[in-house]
């Protein structure tokens, strides 16, 4: 019987690209870089694209938490407003941190579906996202209240997918595998993590993403476009576990 679901924060219940997106606009407007970096719309996809790039290298442990913070902004900034110090790269990270931690929209159907969930399981986060940043997230956005615990990689020290996170997860929770169930929307990170470390896993695909699923796996996943599908799965699951 399932007891315990962990779920995934960002892009699964906070609405990671909107409040991101809202936020750096926020701060290309308070700054003023229209003049030197031209539209929003376009510098931002590029600005995207860079960064969710430097995340997967993070997530595979080729990139540290100070060279991403560093280059996720100087590599988008330079081209515009010139050769930039640490220093001020790392103000202009701090502005838009505080920025992205007082925004508090979420995934349609998150609160919904952790509504449901409360009433049957424990909830436990999972998250790749870092210390100072997630608790904020999960504050504005009014979800504190539906989790037991939050797990984040820079405590366990080890990023989804590696086991090691899923392994402290267990250890500080006090669940079981077999009575664990994994909810997320990254393939790469939730659903070969959880696969990995010998759970099912729930994969919230809204856009009919590709899976990439492989054979080494043996643990069945489950997909659903919509967060409200979850809570009466995992009703079906718990039917015949």
């Amino acid at each position: 019987m399932i007891k315990t679901v962990f779920t995934d924060l960002d892009d699964t219940l906070w609405d990671t690209k909107a409040n991101n997106k809202d936020a750096m606009h926020e701060l290309f407007e308070i700054k003023g870089w229209a003049d030197r970096l031209g539209n929003f719309e376009p510098w931002y996809a590029a600005y995207a694209a860079h960064n969710d790039h430097l995340w997967d290298e993070y997530r595979k442990g080729t990139v540290t938490k100070p060279e991403l913070i560093l280059r996720r902004l100087r590599e988008p900034l330079e081209p515009g407003l010139g050769t930039m110090s640490d220093d001020e790269l790392l103000g202009l990270n701090d502005l838009f941190l505080d920025l992205v931690g007082q925004k508090d929209k979420v995934v349609e159907g998150a609160k919904e579906m952790l509504r449901e969930l409360k009433k049957d399981y424990k909830i436990v986060v999972l998250s790749n996202g870092f210390r100072e940043v997630q608790t904020n997230k999960i504050k504005s956005a009014g979800l504190m209240e539906y989790f037991d615990l939050i797990v984040l990689s820079e405590d366990a020290g080890v990023n989804k997918p590696h086991k090691g996170i899923f392994d402290y997860a267990f250890l500080l929770s006090g669940a079981r595998p077999s009575e664990s169930v994994m909810v997320g929307d990254s393939w790469a990170a939730d659903i070969e993590g959880a696969l990995t470390a010998g759970i099912p896993a729930v994969w919230y695909n809204p856009d009919g993403e590709k899976a990439k699923r492989g054979s080494e796996f043996l643990k069945p996943v489950y997909e659903v476009k919509e967060l409200g599908e979850v809570p009466p799965l995992l009703r079906t699951l718990n039917a015949f576990f």
